[in-house]
């Protein structure tokens, strides 16, 4: 890929997500066409991971989505498959590592500084503005880092 395709892709998951995407659903569709994924099932597939799984303030919602295009562009689907699975943690193990290398974690939680899995804790991350104002350089990262990995194959 080139620059401007690595731009375009990482601009459109942010894009997608301050119109109003989840943050996985963000991830997911931006890379569907990578992986085969109609925009529609990228939408529903990403449905349960925004806000660190069912808003539960667990592992990021863009790293969440990242993990599931890898999952489609490296596993091999053969379930017994121990080394392709290898592979596959592999990948997911430098993901996170290099996303907590720009931000000091992977949970939603510890990222935005709030625990949202509570009613008032998400009152009051929606009253600070921070999924509009600190989620899309998440976003951005996971895309980054994403498309970085998926341009030299993984």
């Amino acid at each position: 890929m080139t620059s401007h395709q690595l731009v375009s892709v990482v601009d459109d998951a942010v894009q997608k997500f301050t119109s109003g995407y989840a943050c996985s659903q963000a991830i997911l569709s931006a890379f569907a066409s990578e992986v085969g994924l109609e925009q529609s099932q990228a939408v529903k597939l990403g449905a349960g991971f925004g806000g660190g799984l069912g808003r539960l303030g667990y592992a990021c919602g863009a790293v969440t989505g990242a993990v599931a295009i890898l999952g489609l562009k490296l596993s091999n689907g053969v379930g017994g498959d121990v080394t392709n699975r290898d592979t596959v943690y592999q990948a997911v193990q430098e993901l996170c590592r290099r996303f907590a290398e720009r931000h000091g974690a992977i949970d939603c939680r510890e990222l935005i500084g709030r625990d949202i899995s509570t009613p008032e804790g998400f009152a009051a991350a929606r009253q600070a503005n921070t999924f509009r104002t600190i989620c899309p350089s998440f976003v951005r990262s996971a895309a980054e880092i994403l498309q970085t990995m998926l341009s030299r194959g993984g």
